[in-house]
């Protein structure tokens, strides 16, 4: 989602939970003038008032309380997303296929990948052992250990 509107339904938000400018302004680390600026934009952007203003307080339109429901929804899937984004970059995950000589299934490489998968719990480790020549691009394969001549 766009970092901006993310950032005008968080001040939208903070403002209808706080029921102050001034408040959300000071959570958020803006100014009321950027708050004030953010709400005017997301009611630019809908062409809707969302909330009546007077000098002394501040209170949702009937359209500004069902846009603030679908805030909170929307900035319940953002947050989800950003979760998900962060541990594809932070924590390895999925398959890695290995292709390696018979010989080396059975002793060299069982305890290295056993320590990989303890390590790694959202890696998985698919092992093809073969003397044969593979062409490695059409197998897919992401690590090949191969023996003989270069």
């Amino acid at each position: 989602m766009n970092p901006k509107m993310i950032r005008s339904l968080k001040a939208f938000t903070r403002t209808v939970e706080l029921n102050s400018m001034s408040a959300a302004a000071n959570e958020l680390h803006m100014t009321v003038s950027a708050i004030s600026q953010q709400l005017q934009r997301l009611e630019n952007d809908n062409g809707i008032s969302l909330f009546h203003r007077n000098t002394r307080s501040l209170s949702l339109t009937e359209a500004g309380q069902v846009f603030y429901q679908s805030c909170l929804d929307m900035l319940a899937i953002a947050a989800k997303n950003q979760e998900r984004w962060d541990q594809l970059t932070n924590q390895p995950q999925g398959q890695i296929k290995i292709i390696a000589p018979v010989g080396f299934g059975g002793g060299l490489l069982s305890e290295p990948l056993k320590q990989l998968q303890d390590e790694f719990t959202n890696v998985s480790f698919q092992l093809h052992m073969t003397d044969e020549p593979i062409d490695l691009i059409t197998a897919g394969a992401d690590l090949a250990i191969r023996i003989g001549p270069l």
